[in-house]
């Protein structure tokens, strides 16, 4: 680790270090949870048109992704996910 001069340089650090960990770590678990959504429906043998495809992978936003998740097992068509 680095030559920390003072407490506050150490926690500051470590915070900022925290903060990326957390942040790779949401990223990581959006990835999953879109390949889940994927998997439904493909198990489900609904087709994803590129637009919609491209929706679920962009998306970060976990709730959003957690409601999609559980929709994929009840529609009809992938685009019903967005209404």
């Amino acid at each position: 680790m680095g030559d920390f001069r003072s407490d506050f340089a150490r926690n500051d650090y470590y915070h900022g270090y925290a903060a990326a960990l957390a942040a790779i770590l949401a990223i990581q678990h959006a990835e999953n949870m879109s390949k889940a959504i994927f998997l439904v429906l493909r198990d489900r043998l609904i087709r994803v048109p590129p637009e919609a495809a491209r929706e679920i992978f962009e998306c970060r936003d976990l709730e959003r992704l957690r409601c999609w998740l559980e929709l994929s097992a009840c529609v009809e068509k992938a685009e019903e996910l967005f209404h």
